[in-house]
């Protein structure tokens, strides 16, 4: 869980240094193995402040939906890396098996 996460300054969590300090500090963390962004409100202005070097360097499973699309696709753009465009949400078996299916297996997802 982010430092920062639950610390509301308005409309976000967290101010925007805050939130981009979560995100460095994820990334550069090598026993982090990958990050679920829950939410993501405000998550475009972010973009202009990524260290994008950071995430090249420390690749990791990335998940997220909604307004963490900015991030995804920056991240992409910058990076080149692949991340997972879904909704974090793993409460059930059957989301859980094909998150797992998703992320850890090389062979087609199916339809």
């Amino acid at each position: 869980m982010g430092d920062y996460v639950g610390k509301r300054k308005a409309n976000y969590e967290g101010t925007l240094k805050g939130r981009l300090d979560d995100l460095h500090t994820m990334f550069a963390d090598p026993e982090i193995k990958g990050i679920v962004a829950t939410g993501g409100y405000g998550a475009s202005q972010l973009l202009d402040r990524i260290d994008y070097n950071l995430i090249r360097s420390n690749p990791k499973i990335f998940i997220g939906y909604s307004d963490v699309t900015a991030l995804h696709l920056a991240i992409h753009k910058m990076t080149k890396l692949v991340t997972f465009h879904g909704a974090p949400t793993v409460e059930s078996e059957y989301t859980q098996r094909h998150v797992k299916r998703a992320i850890f297996k090389t062979e087609p997802k199916g339809i």
